[in-house]
């Protein structure tokens, strides 16, 4: 009899265990679930954010260029213009 009320108690002390190490494993996959959540919205957001740098560049590369080509034109025209007076006199 003794040996039986051992072994019940012993069993019910592993249910209790296993039914722990349910929780805690429930818990963890929650966990994981989350930090792939947040990891998927990170990934995003930085992906988002190189997107919009390499807009901005673009944009401010352009303007560069549309800059520099107005200034060539300027540059150009003032000194026909200097040449033309030059002549003139």
């Amino acid at each position: 009899m003794n040996q039986d009320k051992f072994s019940e108690h012993l069993l019910d002390r592993l249910d209790k265990i296993d039914s722990r190490f349910d929780k805690i494993d429930d818990r963890m996959t929650a966990l994981e679930n989350k930090l792939d959540e947040k990891t998927s919205a990170i990934e995003n957001r930085i992906g988002n954010l190189e997107q919009t740098t390499a807009w901005i560049k673009g944009k401010l590369e352009g303007r560069s260029d549309v800059n520099h080509i107005v200034l060539t034109g300027i540059s150009i025209f003032v000194a026909i213009c200097a040449v033309v007076v030059a002549w003139l006199k």
